[in-house]
């Protein structure tokens, strides 16, 4: 259980630290010496993991503005971090997950497959741009909801997930790196995970052959002068939505690859 796994994690001086992340710095002034109100961490790493710790930390605040205290906060990071443990642990209880073969998926295995690769991209530009660890870890964490709700236990189906949880343990790596290591043994790799080279995005796994276009229109419109080899289909907009305006039709056009 990631609890147990916890308490072999304990880091006993964490007051007035300076956590350096990815080249920032972020400044936790917990239990500061200062003439501040603050929160004694220690009771937090005793309790939860350092690694716990960190992920609130870096999830409740960008580094460079003050960081609210909240226990729910801490509480939630918690429960994260034992969904994903269970995660990966459930998937590797059914044994070793064969081969990934790409141009073999079914659409929910490239749906999560893409999910997965545009999380990448986001979390690398996040990381490495635009120095916001909220939105990756927020990234990640939705990323993980799509792996709770993927039910496909088919060889291929075991492969994506496999990919997948990877990919999610790699990008949360920087935050939680405790975790992260262990699991990613538990995932069948032998070698520390500190050592393993950042992953790039699959520019195949990010294609897609469906795009929704909403369109606002005054009556229906029929097929687009130009199809670029492009097959359209055209539908009511979902009842009850904010829009169209008045007197005006909402419809949503599906451009699917005619090849």
């Amino acid at each position: 259980m990631f609890s147990a796994f916890v308490n072999t994690f304990k880091i006993k001086e964490l007051r007035n630290k300076i956590l350096i992340v990815l080249g920032l710095v972020a400044i936790a002034r917990l239990a500061c010496n200062l003439p501040c109100p603050g929160v004694d961490p220690q009771a937090l790493v005793d309790r939860y993991g350092a690694d716990t710790a960190r992920l609130f930390m870096m999830f409740a605040a960008p580094p460079e503005q003050t960081l609210e205290w909240s226990d729910e906060g801490v509480e939630g990071a918690f429960r994260f971090m034992k969904r994903l443990w269970r995660a990966v642990h459930l998937h590797v209880s059914a044994g070793p997950a064969p081969a990934l073969d790409a141009a073999a998926l079914a659409p929910a295995q490239r749906d999560l497959r893409r999910l997965a690769h545009q999380t990448l991209a986001k979390v690398t530009d996040d990381y490495g741009r635009r120095r916001t660890f909220n939105t990756a870890i927020a990234a990640v964490m939705e990323l993980l909801n799509a792996v709770g709700r993927f039910e496909d236990a088919s060889p291929q189906g075991r492969a994506v997930l496999q990919e997948t949880l990877e990919l999610a343990v790699l990008m949360l790596s920087p935050v939680v790196p405790h975790a992260t290591h262990a699991l990613w043994q538990a995932l069948g790799h032998a070698g520390a995970l500190v050592d393993e080279p950042w992953p790039k995005p699959d520019p195949a796994a990010l294609a897609q052959d469906t795009v929704e276009i909403v369109a606002l229109t005054h009556h229906l419109l029929g097929r687009p002068p130009d199809t670029r080899g492009f097959t359209y289909e055209s539908r009511p907009a979902p009842a009850g939505s904010a829009w169209p305006a008045a007197g005006r039709t909402a419809f949503a056009f599906h451009a699917r690859s005619a090849t």
